[in-house]
Parts: structure tokens; sequence; C-alpha cells
């Protein structure tokens, strides 16, 4: 939240100082970078934003395709191959500059996304009755980084910060918005995530999904 505030504090510092522009302008992380730092500066600022959000993309191609080959094992061999089949779609996407007219799909997939945890934590739950005497707090030095990791894949959005802030009707209420939506984002994560883990323990799967049982329940969260 601190991070995002201060990058539209730092652009909004950016368009004051640049009188000559119109008041309109809305700069990139890219314009930022090159304020501060130079070419540089924008050249380091777009690579890592372009692999932290490639490095995205990627997470959730294989996520999917690794779903929909558990559900399709005999229909499709490898999920390599749904992964190739996915990739085209995900770059045309990728061509869509206008925020406002994705948001009709977004909110329909964010829907998706509730009946979805709903459903698995449903399912954990039911699991609730096995004891937790194998389950450990502490995993090993290598579960920090792997935390690491999942805590920046989850909030991976954060390159698209200037571009939803300068979307909204109201933009002075975006901090506001900013921080009821990541506090209730980190609260459904940490549920989900404690939950997965009591009932599955050191079975829990990378994808939490691939541990449900074949049911149509199960079918409906992995489509």
């Amino acid at each position: 939240t601190a991070c995002s505030s201060s990058s539209v504090e730092c652009r909004d510092k950016l368009e004051e100082e640049e009188t000559e522009e119109p008041c309109d302008v809305l700069y990139t992380y890219g314009d930022l970078g090159q304020k501060c730092f130079g070419t540089i500066g924008r050249c380091s600022t777009e690579i890592l934003i372009f692999l932290s959000q490639a490095g995205g993309s990627v997470a959730y191609l294989i996520f999917i395709a690794q779903n929909l080959h558990s559900m399709l094992t005999q229909f499709m061999s490898p999920d390599t191959f749904i992964f190739a089949i996915l990739l085209p779609m995900q770059i045309a996407l990728s061509f869509v500059r206008s925020l406002s007219s994705l948001s009709p799909f977004s909110i329909f997939a964010d829907a998706c996304n509730v009946l979805a945890m709903a459903i698995v934590i449903k399912e954990d739950i039911r699991l609730f009755d096995h004891p937790f005497a194998d389950r450990s707090a502490f995993n090993g030095l290598w579960a920090i980084p792997f935390s690491f990791g999942v805590a920046l894949f989850c909030f991976e959005g954060f390159s698209m910060t200037l571009a939803l802030e300068a979307s909204m009707a109201e933009r002075k209420k975006f901090k506001w918005v900013l921080s009821q939506a990541l506090v209730c984002i980190m609260f459904v994560y940490a549920c989900f995530g404690v939950c997965g883990y009591l009932a599955y323990g050191e079975a829990t799967k990378d994808i939490v999904t691939l541990n449900l049982h074949n049911s149509w329940s199960s079918s409906a969260v992995k489509i």
C-alpha cells in the first residue's frame, strides 16, 4: 500500500512540475524512472515491470494448463499443449490498453473467484476432523524464500497502480479504496492458505485445486 501510494504521489508531483504539458497527461513508471535517474532509470524500471508481469502471466498460464490437464487427461496429453493454446490468447489480451473496457470481464472473473474459493474452503473444512499433530508452522529455511515468492505473486498487480488510479472517476479516493481492497485481500489469502494447509498438510500442492477429489464442484472450481 505504501509503495502504491508513493508511486501515485510521485506521478502527481511530476505532473505539477511539468507545467508546459497538458494537465491530463498520464505519466508511466518509465517516466518516473527517467525523471529520477535518466535513461538508465527508465530502462531499468520498464525491464523490471516487464519481468514481473511476464512472470505473473506465465504462472497464471501454468495454473490454468495444469487444472485443465487434470480434468482432460484422456483428451489432451501434455499440459504444455494446453499452455501453447492459451499463450496466443494471453498475448492478444495484453494489447487491450483500456482497463475500463475490461471491467465487465473483471467483475465476472471476481465473482467466479469468490465462488471457487468458497468451494475450496468448504472442501478444506470437511477434512478438519483429521488430527493436526503433523502440521508444523515452520517447514525449514527453504520455506522462507518460497513464502516471499508466493507473496510477491499474490500482489504482482503493483505495476497496474498508476493505470488503475488514472481510470477512476474520483481519483482522490484511490488510496482509501486501495487500502480497503488490500486489507480484504490479505485476510482472504491468509484464510485460504491456512485452511488448505490444515486440510492437506505436507501433501498440499502448489496449486491447491489439484488436491481436490474428482467431483462436479471441483471441476467447476478448475474451470
